[in-house]
């Protein structure tokens, strides 16, 4: 549940799963609502297109593994995994949600969310009805890691790769029988 937090009194105008580039900022524990279970959740302050004034807040629930019923990587694990340029499904083996540390299978590889501070990620999401009615949010739905070499297709919901290229040969025009 992200909320755009500009300095001006204009929103930013993000538009719906189109990528944009995330630097983290800061972070702290909350408490989600009664309404979703009362989990504990990281609050996430990033700041859209290395812009420092303007920013998203995301609320991310702390869990690691699969979502019920999808399958898919939890947003936690997209969110960690984008940050270590690991793909979005790659298992997480344990998360503090004390200190914000991490980490993998293999116990040489783990992290900090102190570490983050100044690192880019590449995030889509889409623009939804506030729950009082009041106007529209941004919220970050997938995180994907910046050092990628190319985001995944926005066409597709950044689902999958991008269409290729249009095929273009070199004929000789006399060659062609029409």
């Amino acid at each position: 549940m992200a909320r755009i937090t500009p300095s001006t009194a204009e929103y930013v105008q993000l538009e719906d799963f189109e990528p944009y580039r995330f630097t983290f900022k800061d972070w702290e524990w909350s408490t989600g609502s009664e309404k979703y279970g009362s989990k504990r959740r990281v609050q996430v302050t990033l700041a859209v297109n290395n812009d420092p004034n303007d920013t998203v807040l995301d609320w991310i629930n702390c869990a690691v593994g699969k979502q019920q019923g999808t399958g898919a990587p939890s947003k936690l694990c997209e969110f960690i995994n984008a940050f270590a340029g690991k793909p979005a499904a790659t298992e997480i083996a344990w998360f503090d949600d004390e200190t914000g540390e991490w980490g993998y299978e293999d116990a040489a590889t783990h992290g900090k969310l102190d570490d983050l501070f100044g690192r880019e990620v590449i995030g889509r999401g889409r623009n939804k009805p506030k729950e009082d009615g009041s106007g529209s949010r941004y919220r970050i739905e997938h995180y994907q890691s910046a050092t990628a070499k190319k985001p995944a297709a926005a066409s597709n919901g950044g689902g999958g790769r991008a269409k290729p290229a249009p095929a273009t040969a070199e004929v000789d025009p006399d060659s062609v029988p029409f």
